[in-house]
C-alpha cells in the first residue's frame, strides 16, 4: 500500500489529551512518566516549566501529549493505534480521519465506522477506547 501525505496541507499539531481522557489515565494508574501538563480537579489545564514535579499531592490528574500517551500504549501494552486518512470528496480536497486499535492480534470492531474531521480528535477517541481496553 502506497500513502501520499500532502504535506502543505498537513496541521497536524501534539495536542494534550483531554480532560475525560485524563480522568481514564489516572484511574488505570499505568502512566509513570514525566510530565508538565496536568488537569486540576475541576478541568483546568496547568503546565509548569518544569518537567517530572509530582502534582497528584494536589488531586492533578496527567496531562501528557496525544503522542506520548500512545506511545506508552503501543510499548507498555502492545496497543498499536492507527490513524487512517482519506478523501471526503469534497473539491476543496478535504481529509476525514478514522481511528484503528490493534491489540494482541485483533483489531478493533470492523463495524466501528466513526470518523473525524481532524487527525486529533480521531487519535483522542482511540486513545480513551486504548485506556478502556487495558483491565
Amino acid at each position: 500500500m502506497i500513502l501520499a501525505l500532502n504535506f502543505k496541507k498537513n496541521n497536524m499539531k501534539d495536542e494534550i489529551i483531554s480532560f475525560e481522557t485524563a480522568k481514564i489515565l489516572h484511574k488505570k494508574k499505568i502512566f509513570d512518566y514525566e510530565y508538565k501538563s496536568w488537569y486540576t480537579p475541576r478541568g483546568e489545564l496547568m503546565e509548569s516549566s518544569t518537567r517530572g514535579i509530582d502534582f497528584n499531592f494536589s488531586g492533578g490528574l496527567p496531562a501528557p501529549s496525544q503522542s506520548l500517551l500512545q506511545k506508552v500504549l503501543r510499548e507498555k501494552f502492545h496497543i498499536d493505534i492507527m490513524i487512517e486518512p482519506f478523501f471526503d470528496g469534497d473539491e476543496e480536497g478535504g481529509s476525514l480521519y478514522e481511528p484503528t486499535i490493534f491489540w494482541d492480534g485483533f483489531d478493533e470492531d470492523e463495524n466501528d465506522d466513526r470518523i473525524f474531521p481532524t487527525y486529533e480528535e480521531a487519535l483522542e477517541s482511540a486513545l480513551t477506547d486504548a485506556l478502556n481496553i487495558i483491565k
